[in-house]
């Protein structure tokens, strides 16, 4: 389930930079896969200071697209729940990876 997790927000953080053209992230954003294999602590450390990190970015970027369209006077409810959706699916993983089995794994 954990493994699924990663995959999933690597997945959503990868295409999320790469429609911003930001390859250097979206090549960050990917290497979530690999270290997930790896078992080392620092390798759990590091998927989860990137999904992180990602999170909060989603979190920017459900302000700036709520508000951008709520200027413009589009429809933003859509938006407004599909990113939420995203978020807190990052959130649940960062929370599925504090727990004792997947840190058993990463040691």
């Amino acid at each position: 389930m954990w493994l699924f997790l990663i995959m999933l927000c690597s997945m959503f953080l990868s295409l999320h930079f790469f429609r911003m053209g930001l390859l250097l992230l979206t090549l960050i954003s990917l290497s979530l896969i690999p270290l997930s294999f790896i078992r080392k602590k620092w390798s759990l450390i590091t998927i989860k200071l990137i999904i992180l990190l990602g999170t909060l970015d989603w979190i920017r970027t459900l302000f700036r697209i709520i508000k951008d369209r709520m200027h413009e006077g589009r429809p933003w409810l859509i938006a407004f729940i599909i990113l939420s959706i995203v978020i807190l699916i990052h959130i649940s993983t960062l929370l599925v990876l504090r727990k004792r089995a997947v840190k058993e794994k990463f040691i």
